[in-house]
C-alpha cells in the first residue's frame, strides 16, 4: 500500500492505518525510522512516536524513493534532518539530538548520499 502511494506521482505524505482510522504523516516531519522487531517506530520532528506494525525492510522499500536512507540495521534517516556526522565514531546527530549509529557498510552510501569532499 505504501510503495503505491509513491507511484502514484509526487507524494509527500504516507498513510498510516490504524485501529481508529488512518494518520496522514507529511514526509518531512519524520526524522528516523526505528525498527522494534516486527513493528517499527516513526520519530517525528516533534518527538512524537508512532508505531506501525511494518518491518524497517518493509518501510525501507517505500521511503528509499524518496530523501530516506537505511543506515544501520535498525534505523531509517531522514537526510534533511541530519546535524552532524562523526566520522571517526559513526555516530549522525539528528536535530531532534538523537544520537544514531551507522554501520560501516552503510557510512560510504552516507557519504555518497550528500556527496561530501
Amino acid at each position: 500500500v505504501l510503495q503505491q502511494q509513491f507511484k502514484k506521482g509526487n507524494i509527500t505524505k504516507i498513510a498510516i492505518p490504524g485501529q481508529t482510522g488512518v494518520t496522514f504523516v507529511d514526509l518531512k516531519e519524520i526524522v528516523f525510522v526505528e525498527a522494534n522487531s516486527n513493528y517499527s517506530t516513526l520519530i517525528l520532528l516533534d518527538k512524537r512516536k508512532i508505531v506501525i506494525s511494518k518491518t524497517l525492510k518493509d518501510i525501507q522499500n517505500v521511503l528509499e524513493q524518496q530523501q530516506f536512507l537505511r543506515i544501520h540495521r535498525q534505523y531509517i534517516i531522514n537526510l534533511n534532518e541530519v546535524k552532524h556526522f562523526n566520522r571517526n565514531e559513526g555516530l549522525l546527530t539528528m536535530t531532534t539530538g538523537d544520537i544514531l549509529p551507522v554501520s560501516r557498510l552503510q557510512k560510504d552510501r552516507l557519504i555518497e548520499q550528500y556527496g561530501w569532499l
